[in-house]
């Protein structure tokens, strides 16, 4: 497997992908990433711009994409503070086809994910997810990160943290 840069060529597959999720979660009783969460519009003109930052990767096996991430410095307002943001990148848009389940999409990008904050000397990992899926919350716990807290009246604000290096420290 291999981690690349998306491409503005692949905004429709992204939005493709998390479609194809939505509807497998709406299938489940979830509202994630439905009409409860950022129309498609929005969420077209998010990806692109973060292609274009260069903030969004692809997981590509035998040459076709099956799991795409965003990796940057920002979130929503009122789910981090400042001090959390300062020292922290972002994971957005864990993303994957259905027909990829099971093949461990997750762990290289969070991996790679890691790499880059290490680059940058950030000490956390951050995220925000569904507050209502219960199963979210548990894949992301198995990915290694603790919930930090659970944002009242917020669709996406249940927050997760993991230390880029033991105990949230950079070792030197």
């Amino acid at each position: 497997m291999k981690i690349r840069n998306a491409t503005p060529s692949e905004v429709e597959l992204i939005a493709q992908w998390r479609a194809e999720r939505a509807a497998w979660l709406s299938r489940k009783g979830r509202d994630q990433w439905g009409s409860a969460g950022l129309h498609d519009t929005a969420f077209l003109e998010r990806v692109t711009s973060s292609i274009e930052a260069g903030e969004t990767w692809m997981l590509v096996k035998d040459g076709e994409p099956v799991g795409t991430i965003a990796i940057d410095q920002w979130s929503d307002p009122g789910l981090w503070s400042s001090d959390e943001m300062s020292d922290a990148l972002f994971l957005h848009r864990l993303i994957s086809p259905v027909s990829s389940s099971g093949q461990d999409v997750a762990g290289p990008l969070v991996s790679h994910a890691l790499g880059l904050a290490a680059q940058q000397q950030k000490r956390w990992l951050r995220l925000d997810a569904w507050s209502t899926n219960a199963g979210l919350h548990q894949f992301w716990i198995r990915q290694g990160f603790e919930e930090v807290r659970i944002v009242p009246r917020v669709a996406s604000g249940a927050l997760f943290q993991r230390a880029v290096y033991g105990g949230g420290c950079l070792e030197v």
